[in-house]
């Protein structure tokens, strides 16, 4: 059990942990850690035989929490008219309350997020919210173990429209929905979660039209956009997977398209030939399996001379 205690007290993370002397007759114990809480709370054990649960000094005082300018309550975010956010999104695990805070802080549509510490034995599940527009205020809802923090100001400032920098002359067209039949029918896989990746395969591949949606899907095409509609861009919220930017990537069907910069085709010159044995370019023809000139003669491979 003393192994097991030691291994505790390096960990920052656990507060208590179990051994259980029962689990074999030799030397292979058991030894659980356990995560240090928000809530408060003190020990208490199964009663099982053979199975001992120890508490680390001070592991019952609550860690660092957000700063009191946040507004808070316990459980997940909802709105104070019992409906759900229009919008929320996954970040990230993390160890304490105060990194989900700060990306928070920087994300200009974030105006909630709830962090919930029961999610596993080392890390709490960080989501945030939309900061919508039409005024609400906080409401915790449905787990005891979460909590919900509100920006200060966050109903009041509302979504500001998506403003983007040009990478590859792309300009930016809007928030548009898209169903089953797509609204940009070529899926561009190269270009997943990056700007820059998916503006440049979709116009070496020709196309007017370059969407990201859901974090990083990059769909591309040449017809008329928005045959499901334009919305705000307040619902194209999702964070690109692959761009370290903060740039959006549309989200579930909802497409962030930008139109392209027209693709410039380089006209060609007729080719003209110089003789060597007496010979007269006729010109370029398409071939097939059944050839237009049946006879292969492989020591004229690679040079006109040879060849004629």
């Amino acid at each position: 059990m003393e192994q097991c205690q030691v291994v505790c007290d390096k960990d920052p993370n656990c507060a208590y942990y179990d051994w259980n002397s029962k689990q074999s007759r030799h030397t292979h114990f058991n030894c659980y850690g356990f995560l240090k809480e928000a809530d408060g709370h003190v020990l208490k054990g199964n009663k099982l035989r053979g199975v001992f649960c120890n508490q680390k000094p001070q592991s019952s005082t609550k860690p660092a929490t957000v700063a009191s300018s946040w507004a808070k309550s316990t459980g997940w975010c909802r709105r104070t008219d019992g409906k759900r956010f229009k919008k929320a999104w996954y970040v990230g695990n993390f160890k304490d309350v105060n990194q989900c805070q700060a990306k928070c802080e920087k994300d200009k549509n974030c105006g909630y997020f709830d962090w919930h510490n029961k999610q596993s034995k080392h890390y709490g599940v960080c989501h945030f919210f939309l900061n919508e527009t039409d005024g609400h205020t906080l409401k915790g809802e449905g787990n005891k173990w979460g909590f919900c923090f509100q920006k200060p100001g966050s109903t009041k400032t509302g979504i500001v429209n998506y403003k983007h920098t040009t990478i590859l002359g792309e300009t930016y067209v809007g928030c548009f929905v898209d169903q089953g039949r797509r609204d940009l029918p070529k899926l561009l896989r190269g270009g997943y979660g990056n700007y820059k990746a998916c503006f440049q395969q979709a116009k070496d591949a020709g196309f007017r039209y370059a969407g990201l949606q859901y974090s990083g899907e990059c769909w591309a095409g040449n017809d008329k956009i928005g045959k499901y509609g334009k919305k705000p861009d307040s619902e194209c919220n999702m964070q690109c997977k692959k761009d370290s930017k903060g740039r959006m990537c549309g989200a579930g069907w909802r497409n962030s398209i930008f139109r392209l910069d027209a693709v410039k085709k380089t006209a060609l010159v007729t080719y003209k030939h110089t003789t060597i044995l007496g010979e007269t370019y006729v010109g370029c023809f398409v071939d097939q399996g059944r050839r237009d000139l049946p006879k292969l003669l492989r020591a004229g491979y690679g040079n006109y001379k040879a060849c004629f």
